[in-house]
């Protein structure tokens, strides 16, 4: 659901070129075309934990997780089911989303902390390269992908218009210089 949800919010707002991403048919049509998924995951969810307490199936973990490990084509029809994108290409989307944010002179936020942990020869595409009009921020840490979990050391770059931002970006640099925890 982590990956679906806001890549299906963003299909539709690009696909309606919605000039207000409250309307009421657009939120309707985003309900409509999650709860399919949500109701499989809950179902999911439930059989796994049923399964994972129940003594009487404990000896069969080991082997069906083996057997999950070794069958690559089923293991990439799970995680593509339970984790995927199945709409329109990301590319497509993320590029309809950039021209949209430029459009309504939003500032993108990108969070981009899992930026090299793709599967399947999956593309990560990187927001600041399709955002040009408007103000893009990308968000990154050590956390994920350089396994220093536990450490608090994270980034912000921001690209594209930053001449028209130089008021925001003046006060995002003073108040990262401020110490604002222990």
């Amino acid at each position: 659901l982590g990956l679906r949800d806001p890549l299906t919010l963003a299909e539709l707002l690009a696909g309606a070129g919605a000039h207000d991403p409250g309307q009421a048919g657009l939120l309707a049509a985003y309900a409509a075309r999650r709860m399919a998924d949500r109701a499989g995951v809950l179902r999911m969810s439930h059989g796994l934990a049923t399964l994972g307490c129940a003594p009487a199936w404990a000896p069969l973990a080991t082997p069906a997780l083996l057997a999950l490990e070794l069958a690559a084509p089923l293991r990439r029809r799970l995680l593509r089911h339970g984790m995927g994108w199945r709409g329109a290409a990301p590319r497509a989307v993320l590029e309809a989303l950039a021209r949209l944010a430029e459009r309504a002179g939003l500032v993108v936020f990108s969070d981009e902390i899992y930026d090299q942990m793709v599967y399947d020869g999956a593309e990560f595409i990187p927001m600041a390269t399709l955002v040009h009009e408007t103000l893009c921020a990308t968000l990154s840490g050590l956390s994920k992908v350089y396994r220093a979990c536990g450490y608090r050391v994270g980034w912000a770059v921001f690209s594209g218009q930053t001449r028209a931002a130089a008021e925001y970006l003046a006060a995002i640099d003073l108040l990262s210089s401020l110490r604002l925890c222990s």
